[in-house]
């Protein structure tokens, strides 16, 4: 890791490092399938959780664009009710926040929704505690390719050496690696 003095940019990772939707998200999906009338797996769920949205639909094997949107507006309005089913990672944000006290740039970088990370982020009241945030919106390509690291080095205007980040997953790790930036491995949920 580098010297604390190199640190320019920490970033983080969003579900499973620093929150927990697991439940929210479960939820939110079940009260979609079950609304219109399309059965529903959890294990099929849990195993596919942290897909972006069309691969879940993959695997839960929806291929006509009409399900897929309704599916899609659905669970967005459930997400809204089910926020107080996020944990928050209060020891990760104690770090996020010494960083911010030191005029370090402190990042959001996931694949998730903008507007389910800007509600979740409402819900705890850190809308304007990061700098740059990064959504899946942003970027052709989810985790494991680089991309969403990629596109906040640039927004920074930073090197990948002065950066560090927080991810929960192999794949985040993966993709950290693919853009030259440390990764620190968290494991709280």
């Amino acid at each position: 890791m580098p010297a604390s003095n190199d640190i320019k940019l920490v970033i983080t990772d969003f579900d499973g490092t620093l929150v927990n939707t697991f439940n929210a998200n479960l939820k939110s999906y079940k009260m979609a399938f079950d609304i219109i009338g399309i059965p529903f797996s959890e294990d099929l769920y849990e195993k596919n959780f942290g897909v972006r949205f069309d691969g879940l639909m993959d695997a839960f094997g929806i291929k006509e664009e009409k399900i897929r949107n309704l599916i899609k507006q659905k669970k967005a309005l459930f997400y809204k009710e089910n926020l107080n089913q996020i944990v928050l990672n209060e020891p990760l944000l104690a770090i996020l926040k010494f960083f911010k006290t030191q005029n370090i740039k402190i990042a959001l970088a996931s694949t998730a929704s903008r507007q389910n990370l800007l509600n979740v982020l409402d819900f705890f009241h850190l809308n304007a505690f990061f700098d740059i945030i990064i959504s899946g919106e942003d970027v052709k390509n989810g985790k494991p390719a680089p991309d969403v690291y990629l596109k906040v080095l640039e927004k920074a205007n930073v090197e990948p050496e002065n950066a560090i980040t927080f991810e929960d997953t192999s794949i985040g790790n993966e993709s950290a690696k693919l853009a030259n930036i440390r990764c620190v491995g968290i494991h709280f949920f």
